[in-house]
């Protein structure tokens, strides 16, 4: 949906301008503008964009995944490099906890719709059950529910204690 719709048969080239709005199944991505490169897979969509996207698979009961909410000024996808990068004040919640930073890329996993590993750069912040900690970069590798912050300085509160340093590392 959008006010206005272009395509290239040719490229396979699709832009959707003004009060765009793409979605299958659970996965919806809003923004004022989406070209999506249909041969490729690739999109990019810009102006104050969310998205709901589905990173996981089903539970042991069958149950779907709860979705992620993205936000962002520019957010793009390249399906290829199976890269999502949310830029500009960004910010993702979902279960792995809420994050904001300037930019955030999610790195899918080659063979299944889940989560490799998620990179936040520029005044990150992380709130995770209780927790909340910032820095200037984070990388979270869910494998082993890690968080990983550097910065100067990175900070710590849970409950009532705050903790700093250069780098800090929790699961």
């Amino acid at each position: 949906i959008a006010e206005s719709m272009t395509f290239e048969e040719d490229g396979g080239r699709v832009v959707c301008d003004g009060a765009a709005r793409l979605w299958q199944g659970d996965t919806s991505i809003q923004a004022g503008a989406i070209p999506l490169d249909d041969a490729a897979g690739d999109l990019a969509a810009s102006g104050k964009v969310v998205t709901a996207l589905l990173f996981g698979e089903a539970g042991a009961d069958g149950a779907a995944p709860k979705p992620t909410i993205g936000r962002a000024e520019t957010f793009t996808y390249t399906h290829g490099a199976r890269r999502a990068v949310y830029e500009t004040w960004a910010q993702l919640n979902g279960p792995e906890g809420d994050v904001t930073a300037g930019r955030i890329q999610v790195q899918l996993a080659a063979d299944a719709n889940t989560v490799a590993r998620l990179d936040a750069t520029t005044a990150v912040r992380v709130a995770v059950e209780g927790r909340e900690a910032r820095g200037t970069k984070m990388v979270y590798e869910p494998a082993d529910a890690r968080y990983q912050l550097t910065g100067a300085p990175v900070t710590l509160v849970e409950e009532c204690r705050e903790t700093t340093g250069r780098t800090l590392t929790f699961f």
